[in-house]
């Protein structure tokens, strides 16, 4: 099992949502947390403060190739990063034809290219070590296509095709660091305001904070990958039939349909 206790945690991402339920709670494990976010560090120490527990911060735009590396410098000279925990993300909720420039450049930089900077100056030194964990937060998205979500479901798809690439080629040259893939369904969080279900018992919008326990859990029992809810899990077993069987059940499902009064 991988220990939280004593474990430095990297969490990017980490000032709200799912990334700050995750730091609160892998602090009070008894993990020594650094956050790296755009917001101002003393602000999130403020937070974290106010929760009865402490971290360090750093902030980093993490659509910015050279402040990752800056601060994963930084970071390096602090302590060996134990666990790395790619959780930072940003959705833009328009039609395709409706996305400027600006937001497709971040939202993939932002999801996915952030992923690979951190790693390629994060995983040397865990490779040196012989140790680590790497956690990646993709999402259902990243399994099947959506409405309004065209640029996020991109980048979600290239985060968990990537985690896959690098899981095979660690097993090759480094099997004591071990990966982890997190795909959930929406989740009540800000980045998701708006979003709904036809049907709650099949496909339910989760709560943050459940979603944060079940990560933790399955960093401690290193498991491979953690798909929720249980019907997602499916999704494999429906891309065996033509595309508009696929179709069919993302309609009949509401899928598409619980999208349209996300914030844009």
């Amino acid at each position: 099992m991988t220990r939280i206790q004593d474990a430095h945690i990297l969490l990017t991402g980490g000032a709200g949502g799912l990334g700050r339920e995750l730091a609160l709670r892998m602090a009070r494990l008894g993990g020594r947390i650094t956050i790296w976010d755009i917001a101002d560090p003393a602000k999130i120490h403020k937070d974290m403060a106010s929760s009865g527990v402490s971290c360090r911060a750093v902030q980093v735009d993490l659509a910015d190739k050279e402040q990752i590396r800056q601060a994963a410098a930084t970071t390096l000279q602090t302590a060996p990063v134990d666990i790395l925990i790619n959780n930072a993300g940003i959705v833009s909720a328009k039609p395709f034809s409706n996305l400027t420039d600006k937001a497709m450049e971040a939202t993939m930089a932002v999801n996915f290219m952030a992923i690979v900077w951190t790693l390629k100056a994060i995983l040397p030194h865990m490779q040196a070590r012989d140790q680590g964990h790497i956690v990646t937060i993709a999402s259902a998205a990243g399994l099947i296509g959506a409405h309004k979500l065209s640029l996020y479901c991109a980048s979600k798809s290239a985060a968990f095709g990537f985690n896959e690439a690098l899981r095979m080629e660690l097993r090759q040259t480094s099997k004591t660091i071990k990966t982890l893939i997190v795909c959930p369904y929406y989740f009540n969080t800000s980045m998701f305001a708006g979003v709904n279900t036809r049907y709650p018992l099949l496909l339910p919008i989760l709560h943050v904070d459940k979603v944060a326990a079940r990560i933790i859990r399955a960093i401690r029992k290193n498991k491979k990958q953690l798909i929720m809810p249980f019907l997602v899990r499916l999704l494999p077993l429906f891309r065996l039939f033509p595309p508009g069987f696929l179709d069919f059940w993302a309609d009949a499902l509401g899928i598409n349909q619980g999208l349209r009064h996300m914030h844009e």
